[in-house]
């Protein structure tokens, strides 16, 4: 699978860095997909020690991705970051390289940290010589003013349908399954990957456009229920979502039903009430009762969009 941050304006901007001599001692890189953000740390720490040396770079590359080289130490040691790593980063800051020219600190989800990230204040504003810290976060608002302050800021957007295409089609080899992956995973490769993988994808697609289509009265509301609790909640939003956006969009042909019933304003609304069950749902609202709301909201639009057309 090809890596698709090496894409990326992060990875390019890195890479400018190098090649000019330039590095920072410090990059926060902020990307929304949980899943592959030790992935894309490590290929930003591959990027920073490359020596352009093909063999000696394969040999150091692979000890890096099996997190064993002594220069290039991943945190947390344990399940999540730790007080413990932020001292232990700050300690092994000072110890010069054993085998490249600098040391590379790699900490994943330094949001985790919490209170703690102003243990590495110090260390972030006068960094030792030939240390570089790179930082991933999910959630950037979690990360300490302070920290950014002192830190070159690396985003990593969502990617096209076209990008994650070309990341996955040699090794997903399902073409209509890797369509409804990718529709799904609204950018993210690690999520596209999740519900390629998964065995009911493809079903959890047809359940929600049957949804739309099909669910027409109230009564209606408790067969689909029913077979609803089969399936995550959040899948069934993000599927909802992406039927509605196809629908806007009239570039699909598996929507042309739902173009033809209904008007433009019934999915935007739909959309805006999964929104809101999506921010329940974070909240940790009741699942049975999100369950019922969706289907409701569905078709509380649809209701409306006919009784306006009598």
């Amino acid at each position: 699978m090809e890596n698709p941050i090496v894409s990326t304006s992060a990875y390019k901007i890195v890479s400018a860095d190098k090649a000019a001599g330039a590095l920072s001692h410090a990059y926060l890189v902020v990307c929304a997909d949980e899943s592959m953000l030790e992935s894309y740390l490590t290929e930003l720490s591959k990027l920073i020690v490359k020596s352009g040396d093909g063999l000696a770079d394969a040999k150091v590359f692979n000890r890096i991705e099996k997190k064993v080289h002594p220069d290039v130490v991943f945190y947390p040691k344990d399940k999540k970051l730790s007080v413990a790593d932020a001292d232990d980063i700050v300690a092994q800051s000072v110890v010069k390289p054993m085998e490249l020219n600098l040391r590379v600190f790699v900490a994943v989800k330094f949001e985790e940290l919490n209170q703690y990230q102003n243990k590495l204040l110090k260390t972030l504003e006068e960094p030792p010589k030939n240390v570089i810290i790179l930082m991933g976060a999910v959630n950037e608002s979690a990360v300490l003013a302070t920290v950014k302050s002192r830190s070159k800021i690396l985003n990593i957007p969502p990617f096209s349908d076209n990008a994650l295409k070309n990341s996955l089609k040699t090794e997903c080899r399902d073409e209509k399954k890797l369509d409804i992956a990718i529709a799904l995973s609204d950018g993210r490769l690690g999520e596209a990957l999740r519900y390629y993988n998964a065995e009911d994808t493809e079903d959890l697609f047809n359940y929600c456009l049957s949804v739309m289509e099909d669910m027409n009265k109230a009564k209606d509301v408790l067969t689909f229920a029913d077979k609803m609790r089969s399936f995550a909640v959040r899948d069934v939003i993000a599927a909802l979502k992406v039927i509605c956006g196809g629908a806007l969009s009239g570039k699909d042909d598996r929507y042309k039903k739902l173009r033809e019933a209904f008007r433009p304003a019934v999915f935007i609304g739909i959309t805006e009430k999964l929104n809101k069950s999506e921010k329940a749902m974070n909240f940790n609202a009741n699942a049975t009762m999100l369950i019922d709301g969706i289907l409701f909201a569905v078709m509380e639009e649809k209701a409306e969009w006919q009784r306006l057309s009598v």
